[in-house]
């Protein structure tokens, strides 16, 4: 999660997320805000969003140590814990 204050000691808490779908094919970056540091909310409506559209995120800060190492993303998230069908797809509770 990445705080920035803005003018007038506003703080603004941002989360951002790579999606990709049941293959672990990368889709989009998400950032989610919260402006009122409880990110639960926007948290809870993008994660049923995620369901009805059969797509999975992970946090992108995650990403970062293999950032220029040349994985492929698809083994980016097995090495994060994802795991994979004898087919390729995600195994996943959606």
């Amino acid at each position: 999660m990445v705080r920035r204050k803005l003018r007038g000691g506003i703080i603004i808490d941002k989360s951002k997320y790579i999606v990709f779908d049941k293959t672990g094919k990368r889709i989009k970056t998400v950032t989610l805000k919260h402006p009122d540091g409880r990110h639960y909310l926007q948290l809870e409506q993008f994660e049923k969003e995620m369901k009805e559209q059969r797509l999975y995120a992970h946090r992108s800060e995650s990403f970062e140590q293999y950032k220029g190492t040349g994985i492929p993303f698809k083994q980016q998230l097995k090495y994060l814990g994802w795991d994979f069908n004898k087919e390729g797809n995600i195994i996943a509770d959606w």
